[in-house]
């Protein structure tokens, strides 16, 4: 059954490209089965969103043996939401932790880029960053890729010195930040944090960084959105949610 409700008039004007979604069954601790892995996409759909990156954990929450069970997983859901005629598709990515031998990891075929691109989305450990982390950030730049840092502003330490983060944009690196985090639903901190990124222009990407249908964990980026744009302006916030998304979808 296709959506049943009206798109929003962020949708009527160009699609949300969301780069960090949670979003295929019984991998990780996202969506528990098929229905509602659907269900959240039809609500991405609902909110806007035109393309989800599926990226599930590559670390300790992943409940998957195989990347070809994410591919299949991936092209099911395709022609699923093909045939209930949801406006929206699905390419695969990963969610990959901060290791050093990441490059090799890609290249091995255990764990993914974004739609087969240059571009990885890294996550840091929301407690303490490594001691190597910027080196494993730029260990990948010279290996070929190009990494996004995912949701630093949940990060502790970036949270008490939101300035870590400067030194690894200047050398290149993007910066994703989650979407709720800039309208409080993961705490004043988080917001704080955001805020500060995003007036500094140290983000690049806003993204859902969804788990479930709704809740701080929902598809639904409009909100986030529109708080960005009270931040940074249309232009800005555009190219944060579907400009740059979109071409680093694009490769």
């Amino acid at each position: 059954m296709a959506p049943d409700t009206e798109p929003t008039k962020e949708a009527q004007g160009f699609g949300f490209v969301d780069l960090h979604a949670h979003v295929l069954p019984g991998v990780d601790d996202g969506p528990e089965d098929w229905d509602q892995a659907m269900e959240m996409l039809k609500r991405a759909a609902q909110g806007g969103t035109s393309i989800v990156v599926a990226t599930p954990h590559g670390d300790a929450r992943r409940r998957w043996d195989k990347v070809n069970t994410l591919r299949r997983l991936c092209d099911e859901l395709n022609k699923a939401l093909e045939q209930e005629q949801v406006a929206l598709s699905l390419v695969l990515g990963m969610e990959t932790g901060m290791e050093l031998d990441l490059v090799e990891q890609v290249e091995k075929g255990d764990s993914l880029t974004i739609n087969n691109s240059r571009y990885i989305l890294v996550e840091p450990p929301f407690s303490q960053l490594p001691l190597f982390w910027e080196e494993a950030l730029f260990r990948l730049q010279l290996g070929g890729l190009q990494p996004i840092l995912a949701h630093p502003e949940r990060q502790n330490q970036v949270q008490a010195k939101p300035d870590l983060i400067a030194g690894v944009v200047d050398r290149g690196v993007l910066v994703q930040v989650t979407a709720g985090s800039v309208t409080g639903k993961f705490g004043p901190k988080a917001k704080k944090t955001a805020e500060y990124l995003l007036k500094n222009q140290l983000v690049d990407v806003l993204a859902s960084d969804c788990h479930t249908v709704g809740g701080s964990r929902s598809p639904d980026m409009a909100e986030g959105f529109q708080a960005a744009v009270k931040l940074v302006g249309r232009e800005s916030a555009e190219r944060m949610v579907s400009v740059l998304p979109l071409k680093i979808v694009s490769g």
